[in-house]
């Protein structure tokens, strides 16, 4: 089983010793990747709209896309004309990528210092 650390998720062993169903995400940790369901919600348009003027989604295999909630976040953000958060051509973290970003940091040191 990876480690948590690595980037995988976790699947708990049910209790015949096959895999569980993986672990949610925790509350306070938004999912970044949306269905276009989703997204159209997190936008507050219909599906239709999303299709018709909304930024192109990400494709992960032949069958699935994703709508990267950073890029509807700029896409809304261009429409209502708010300052751009890119930074010389970089997009800056958002607040909750900070905090995930601190909390791997920590727990990196973490592993390295002897126990």
């Amino acid at each position: 089983m990876p480690a948590s650390g690595s980037g995988f998720r976790i699947y708990p062993r049910d209790r015949s010793g096959g895999e569980g169903k993986p672990l949610p995400l925790p509350i306070n940790v938004p999912k970044r990747g949306l269905s276009k369901e989703e997204a159209a919600e997190y936008c507050g348009v219909s599906e239709a709209t999303l299709g018709r003027h909304g930024p192109a989604p990400t494709k992960i295999t032949k069958r699935k896309i994703v709508y990267d909630r950073r890029v509807l976040d700029r896409w809304l953000d261009e429409l209502a004309e708010l300052p751009s958060q890119e930074l010389n051509g970089a997009l800056q973290p958002t607040p909750e990528e900070k905090l995930l970003e601190a909390i791997h940091a920590r727990k990196a040191t973490l592993r390295r210092t002897p126990g």
